[in-house]
């Protein structure tokens, strides 16, 4: 697809560069179905490449003394949020050398209080399923995906996000091509799909 092309090669993105990846961004939603629609009328600004969050996943788990999984294959999950309280959370899902991929999850909350002492909250961890593994390889490709808007969901119309919603930061590392988000929940989109298969091993 010539449009995904253009997409992909913009890498990222300097302000000038940002009206052409979003206008071919939006060719490509116009075939990836009926909420391509909510997306293409994101403003381009919204395909601006979020900042990366690594060096905030390091200081987390340093401070919670877990350290950040390494691999060849890797996506970096990084939550901030909070109402009343902040939570922060580190989520990373690396590739065994069998080609499964696994996830690492830490997490710690602080209450909006003078002197309040953080809460760690246990670490979890395991394999994800060969099923949803084959999933995730599926969405990391998917033209769909990669043209999708940098900055979800999108607002607009006097709408803001909810008080108190936690910002998903999404970077992709070593997969075949690179991609980096930020996303509030999991809206209708193959970036809220790549989060939904995430978030059903945590709870």
């Amino acid at each position: 697809m010539l449009a995904l092309a253009v997409v992909l090669a913009l890498g990222a993105a300097s302000p000038n560069q940002e009206t052409a990846r979003a206008v071919a961004a939006r060719q490509v939603l116009r075939e990836c179905g009926t909420n391509a629609v909510v997306l293409a009328a994101a403003p381009d600004a919204n395909w601006r490449e979020t900042e990366s969050n690594a060096e905030a996943h390091a200081q987390l788990r340093a401070e919670l003394g877990i350290s950040v999984p390494d691999g060849r294959e890797r996506i970096l999950i990084y939550g901030i949020g909070g109402d009343l309280e902040t939570w922060t959370h580190s989520i990373v899902l690396t590739r065994d050398k069998s080609g499964r991929w696994r996830f690492d999850a830490v997490g710690r909350s602080r209450a909006w209080i003078a002197n309040a002492k953080p809460f760690a909250y246990p670490p979890k961890s395991g394999e994800i399923s060969a099923v949803d593994g084959k999933r995730i390889d599926s969405i990391l490709v998917d033209p769909c995906f990669l043209a999708e808007p940098a900055q979800l969901p999108v607002y607009g119309g006097g709408e803001s996000p909810p008080v108190g919603a936690t910002v998903w930061t999404v970077e992709t590392a070593g997969t075949r091509i690179a991609r980096r988000f930020s996303i509030i929940g999991t809206p209708k989109s193959r970036s809220g799909d790549l989060l939904a298969i995430v978030f059903g091993y945590l709870r």
